[in-house]
């Protein structure tokens, strides 16, 4: 898409990419950078939360060192003095709250990017639960010309990433105490069999996502010498907690789900509910570890612990779409 713009061969101009989180959409956009550097290339993570017009277009004001108070008539006298520009965002989500008035920011990010411009090409990431939702809400991938999304990883491909990353460090791995645990006497041909398993295990439960792998594979390492790990197996949430809970609980998760982060007054704002409610919910998710919450006071999932509870959430149809 980006070669097709630069050649003039296609003046689409604009790329949305989703995922889930953890699941390398960053990676990509940092890959994108590096393979057009005969572009000026503009890139920004979208901090939470700019959710009015006037906040979009100062932010896009300072990015691009350009007047755009007024959106996108400001951007087409810009572009003429561009040279080819790519902009990449990273957490485009962050530009909405699913409340009355909370999609202004989105709706001017759109604007302009639906901008005929010349000089510039537009390649936003999203959560994946947060581009269904905004799909839902303006109608299905109408403002960006092409749409990908990432997939979940191979398992062959998330035990390459963890074992070159691995041997970058000074530590021996020991498979022993899976082995004793299946009885399997022949030491050798056991520990091929046994680490083969064991990444069939990880990719299933981390759903190939290689961020949510790496976390499981930390939690399934124990040191035993000064060089050497016991690999045994990875922690596995049960989660069996949110069968207990209320629904208000469940619905503050989704909210979260569809939002990546919030922060505690946020959740109150769109989703109504009082505050002690919602401080209980998100409690009670930091005492189950399938929450944590940033030094800037903003909630997210827990990487290894996002496959359940959006299974969970899904089951009971308080989460669509993705």
């Amino acid at each position: 898409e980006i070669e097709e713009w630069k050649s003039g061969k296609s003046d689409e101009h604009s790329i949305a990419v989703f995922g889930d989180k953890g699941s390398g959409k960053s990676t990509a956009l940092m890959q994108i950078m590096a393979k057009h550097k005969d572009l000026r290339v503009v890139s920004a993570e979208i901090p939470p939360k700019i959710v009015t017009r006037d906040q979009t277009l100062k932010f896009f004001s300072n990015l691009l060192q350009v007047d755009l108070s007024e959106g996108g008539r400001s951007l087409i006298d810009a572009d003429n003095d561009f040279e080819p520009t790519l902009i990449l965002l990273d957490e485009t989500q962050n530009f909405f709250l699913s409340k009355v008035n909370g999609f202004e920011g989105y709706k001017a990010l759109l604007e302009l990017i639906g901008t005929r411009t010349e000089k510039i090409f537009w390649v936003a990431s999203f959560n994946r639960y947060s581009w269904a939702f905004l799909n839902a809400v303006f109608g299905k991938n109408q403002h960006f010309r092409a749409v990908f999304k990432v997939q979940p990883w191979k398992d062959d491909d998330i035990k390459d990433l963890i074992l070159k990353r691995h041997k970058l460090g000074p530590y021996k791995l020991s498979f022993d105490a899976i082995i004793q645990a299946v009885g399997n006497t022949r030491a050798e041909e056991a520990t091929a069999a046994i680490e083969s398993k064991f990444f069939k295990l990880l990719w299933e439960q981390s759903g190939g996502n290689p961020r949510a792998a790496q976390e499981l594979w930390l939690s399934s390492l124990h040191r035993i010498s000064a060089k050497t790990l016991r690999v045994g197996l990875p922690d596995d949430p049960e989660l069996s907690i949110l069968s207990e809970i209320s629904d208000d609980a469940l619905f503050i998760y989704a909210a979260l789900v569809r939002h990546e982060n919030l922060s505690t007054l946020e959740l109150v704002d769109v989703t109504d509910l009082p505050e002690g409610t919602v401080r209980y919910a998100l409690r009670l998710g930091l005492e189950n570890e399938y929450l944590n919450r940033s030094k800037e006071g903003r909630y997210r999932i827990v990487a290894d612990s996002q496959r359940k509870l959006i299974t969970y959430l899904r089951k009971r149809n308080f989460i669509y779409g993705g």
